[in-house]
């Protein structure tokens, strides 16, 4: 429908291996947490479904490197913000691929405004690391401390190769690695904020059910002390998805269930592998 067609406000930086409802959750959360952000005023330029990827991976009659890295810079000029989305705080799957690490190098050279994104139990693991006080402190200091850029790798030898020669050539990964760091500070930092909002607000809440007097003052007092109560540390945030855990990647996989294409790229949907991926048909 026409509504949902509109000008791209936003360029999602994301790799492949991805469930679809990382995805979807890193999505909601940031649209939760971004304050005077509506869904129905962004939309998304994401390259698996505005690239062709079946073309470029497997008929190979659209190159990787010749032609997603000549049409990008245009793409991000013209949008003029990112989202990049990282499936994790500690040693995130987006930080080892290329062409992610490619995507932000050019960000970061033309000046290009870059949100990290993260899915809500990435960001409740770092609130339990942190909770933590001087270790758990030092453990994602640490993890920052790991960004290096330079070690990324692609599906193509070739590809990787002229990435990395055009990185080095155009900004350095010296520089990248310090710029991607420096964005996940602000991520830790917006995570931190808005955990004390929610805090503040409640706390709120309950102290006005405090001064009313009111009959619901008992259940307003077990609730206040109840926010303050912390997890046990041996509390697992690696969350199961069930039966939302679908797969994003290029890898080649018969289906044995009805097609789901996803267009414009000659995709797959296979619900019974539970992964989206590219094949011949």
């Amino acid at each position: 429908p026409p509504k949902y067609r509109h000008e791209a406000t936003h360029f999602l930086s994301w790799t492949w291996g991805y469930t679809v409802s990382t995805v979807r959750e890193t999505l909601q959360s940031w649209l939760d947490t971004e304050e005077g952000t509506r869904a129905e005023d962004v939309f998304l330029f994401m390259c698996f479904f505005v690239n062709n990827q079946y073309r470029i991976l497997v008929d190979k009659t659209m190159m990787g490197a010749d032609v997603l890295g000549a049409t990008f810079e245009n793409h991000l000029l013209r949008i003029g913000r990112v989202l990049a989305m990282l499936d994790t705080w500690k040693r995130p799957t987006y930080l080892t691929r290329i062409w992610t690490i490619f995507e932000q190098s050019c960000a970061i050279r033309m000046e290009i405004p870059v949100t990290m994104i993260l899915p809500p139990a990435a960001s409740s693991s770092l609130l339990q690391e942190l909770q933590k006080g001087t270790e758990g402190i030092f453990h994602v200091q640490r993890a920052l401390t790991q960004v290096d850029c330079m070690r990324a790798r692609a599906r193509s030898e070739e590809d990787e190769e002229i990435v990395k020669d055009f990185i080095g050539s155009k900004i350095g990964f010296d520089r990248v690695d310090e710029q991607v760091t420096a964005f996940m500070i602000t991520f830790i930092g917006g995570v931190v904020e808005n955990h004390m909002k929610q805090g503040v607000s409640r706390m709120k809440t309950a102290m006005s059910g405090f001064s009313q007097g009111s009959s619901s003052s008992s259940t307003s007092a077990r609730s206040f002390f109840s926010w303050f109560a912390v997890d046990p540390p041996d509390v697992d945030y690696d969350v199961d998805y069930d039966v939302e855990d679908v797969q994003v990647t290029p890898v080649d996989v018969k289906h044995d269930v009805d097609d789901v294409r996803l267009t414009p790229a000659d995709f797959v949907l296979d619900v019974g592998d539970v992964r989206v991926r590219h094949e011949s048909v």
